[in-house]
């Protein structure tokens, strides 16, 4: 659970390899985030994933809205990228341009409302979908 929490922070574009320092503030963030929200759904690492091997949708939302990425009304809030998590990104034009094309996602339909479970899955897959271009915009 907490290598995808990783990853997803990554996603965002924070780890950047020459700020260790903010690295490492931004994975204690991330751990202690996953620890608030298993406590918060009475989850623990067995029971995390759904049977299909994907991470608890809800689990997913709750991460998300600890960093303001999904807000109270369940809808991804694409202009709350801290600037913070964008250590190490030279061309921050493109992570707006990944983050406005996952904003689609609040036009999905869900079936979970304001819950945020379903729309935290479709974000994840969105920026794992736009990783590459996220890549290209690190610090070579």
């Amino acid at each position: 659970m907490l290598k995808f929490f990783l990853f997803s922070v990554w996603v965002l574009g924070v780890l950047g390899d020459d700020k260790k320092e903010g690295l490492q503030m931004l994975e204690e963030e991330a751990l202690q985030q996953a620890e608030i929200c298993m406590e918060k759904l009475a989850l623990d690492e067995q029971s995390i994933k759904t049977e299909n091997g994907e991470l608890d949708p809800c689990l997913l939302a709750c991460i998300f809205k600890g960093f303001d990425m999904i807000n109270s009304d369940g809808m991804f809030v694409f202009e709350a990228v801290d600037p913070k998590y964008l250590v190490g990104i030279e061309d921050k034009e493109t992570v707006l341009k990944i983050t406005k094309e996952c904003a689609s996602v609040n036009e999905e339909k869900v079936s979970d409302g304001k819950e945020g479970c379903e729309r935290a899955t479709l974000l994840l897959k969105c920026l794992t979908k736009l990783e590459p271009l996220l890549a290209a915009a690190r610090k070579q």
